[in-house]
């Protein structure tokens, strides 16, 4: 494996939680928006006028959710630091800005090349040799 592949290995450690957390995340947002538009139940006086039982499983599952997204931030956290920390070591800045951009943000050159205002050539220019320049810390 050669020194491109390599760093890019190191680099890429991170995508695969930030997958996650956004798939969980969107699972999060569908469940919150159910349980906003779950009507409250009407206070009757009668036995069983109190929360829908749908409600109860809901809330379990947000709550479970959670547990799953903060589980993920932990794991992901000193992955992220540690290609952050190599990221602030390349003496190119904008390497550094699309490799974040790339890595750390999950976003396609072409969306870095049109938020950094850079051709999508420069980006990919700027994305390769950052790669190459890396020095994983590790």
């Amino acid at each position: 494996m050669n020194s491109f592949d390599t760093n890019k290995k190191f680099l890429n450690r991170y995508k695969p939680f930030l997958r996650q957390l956004k798939r969980l995340e969107e699972r999060l947002y569908q469940l919150d928006d159910r349980i906003e538009s779950t009507h409250s139940a009407r206070i009757t006086g009668m036995p069983g006028g109190g929360i829908p039982r749908g409600l109860n499983d809901e809330l379990v599952q947000r709550e479970e959710l959670e547990s799953r997204i903060n589980k993920l931030l932990v794991e992901s956290k000193p992955i992220k630091t540690e290609i952050l920390d190599t990221l602030d070591h390349l003496e190119n800045p904008n390497q550094a800005n699309v490799l974040e951009l790339f890595f750390i943000n999950d976003m396609d050159l072409y969306s870095i090349s049109t938020s950094l205002d850079y051709s999508l050539r420069q980006a990919n220019r700027l994305y390769k040799e950052g790669v190459l320049n890396v020095i994983p810390m590790s």
